[in-house]
């Protein structure tokens, strides 16, 4: 990976663009599949906060129990990181206003979110975590 490009101590992972990566760092990528982190970077009932040029927005990766799920990184009621809110029960809580939501399905689950969440569709290969952007 490029020199300064990660930066997990802080629950952020910051991509470079593919065209930027390394080439033996590098998954081929359709225009869909998107390389996001490798499962070892995310520890269970943790998020991470990914942001790269590829991706529409930021995004959070959830480890959960073995699963893996990945939502828009901002909250719906205030703009705040979901990667550092509270992860049980297969839900985020948003660390500043307490809304819940559901990691599978985005759902706001508890007020003051009224509103849910994006969530993307992953692909785990040798590992490596590829987040599918739909068309």
């Amino acid at each position: 990976m490029t020199a300064g490009s990660e930066s997990v101590s802080t629950g952020r992972l910051v991509l470079a663009p593919a065209r930027e990566r390394d080439a033996a760092d590098m998954v081929p990528q359709s225009s869909q599949l998107i390389y996001v982190c490798d499962m070892a970077d995310v520890a269970d009932g943790e998020g991470l906060r990914i942001e790269s040029p590829d991706l529409p927005e930021a995004v959070a990766v959830f480890h959960v129990d073995g699963k893996y799920f990945a939502t828009s990184d901002t909250c719906s009621h205030a703009e705040a990181s979901l990667s550092e809110g509270f992860v049980e029960n297969c839900q985020v809580e948003c660390p500043l206003h307490f809304a819940r939501f559901d990691l599978g399905t985005g759902k706001a689950r508890s007020l003051p979110a009224m509103f849910p969440v994006k969530t993307y569709p992953l692909s785990i290969t040798g590992g490596r975590i590829f987040l599918r952007l739909e068309d």
